[in-house]
């Protein structure tokens, strides 16, 4: 399935309007998601500010080319558990079919998952891998066919779309263990550039917040690191394919997401006292 039409709509020119739009009291969901970017850009720095102030085709490749550009890496704890998750269906064939095949065998399902690790270093090494904190994931629900949709919706995955049951709807989780040698840093703007479902999280510093796709609200850490700090041999320890056991379309968001969201911009632009 698609991803509905006003997110096809890339023109930023009227993303101001919206936001005033919704701060009268809209929740339409075409407005909040404009809204929703324009909210993300003034949360923004200057820097941030200026680049994707430009032209769409010039802004998504100063973001791709500034991407890692004044990030400093977040003060954390030692060895920590990371995960990131990645839908089968956005695999080359070989790779994927691999794995549906080797989902049973955990020392072959992490071979393959090494294999997936290395050919995307090897194409661009570094690539931004979008990472969570295995036990905070692990505390919204176990890993399982039973709740990947809750997982999913839980780290604001709103691009994994309609995901249907079965090994056509899998997951690939790949756990990876790290210490602070391996920096991690916090997402802004240029990196969700231009997903209305992302959230700068303004309020927090010591990692991004994900935006549920149930409530709206935001929910889990979220971190950014770059995919050659990552050994495939060393720091990659698990693997799962994660099937899930019913279909469900994670592009249709409830009233609740439209309006927690529209009363988090409104609250926003209230001036400080």
């Amino acid at each position: 399935m698609m991803s509905p039409s006003w997110h096809t709509d890339c023109v930023f020119s009227d993303d101001q309007a919206h936001h005033d739009m919704v701060c009268r009291g809209s929740t339409d969901e075409g407005s909040v998601h404009r809204a929703s970017r324009h909210h993300n850009w003034r949360q923004s720095n200057t820097t941030v500010q200026a680049w994707t102030s430009a032209p769409l085709s010039d802004a998504q490749r100063y973001c791709a080319d500034e991407r890692w550009q004044g990030l400093s890496a977040v003060v954390r704890p030692g060895k920590m558990e990371i995960v990131t998750h990645v839908a089968l269906s956005r695999m080359d064939d070989d790779l994927r079919q691999r794995v549906l095949r080797d989902q049973r065998d955990a020392g072959l399902l992490k071979q393959a998952a090494r294999a997936w690790h290395r050919a995307l270093s090897a194409k661009s090494p570094d690539r931004v891998v979008w990472i969570g904190s295995r036990a905070e994931i692990d505390a919204v629900a176990s890993a399982g066919s039973a709740s990947l949709h809750t997982v999913v919706a839980a780290l604001g995955l709103w691009h994994f779309g309609a995901m249907p049951a079965g090994s056509d709807g899998a997951v690939l989780r790949v756990v990876y263990r790290v210490d602070e040698e391996v920096p991690l840093y916090k997402p802004d703007w240029r990196h969700g550039y231009p997903n209305f479902y992302f959230a700068s999280a303004s309020g927090h510093l010591d990692a991004g917040r994900t935006r549920n796709l149930t409530t709206g609200t935001l929910h889990c850490k979220e971190w950014l690191a770059k995919l050659n700090t990552l050994d495939a041999q060393a720091h990659l320890t698990e693997a799962e394919c994660l099937v899930p056991d019913s279909w469900h379309n994670h592009y249709d968001l409830a009233p609740l997401y439209w309006q927690t969201l529209a009363a988090e911009i409104q609250q926003s632009a209230q001036p400080t006292p």
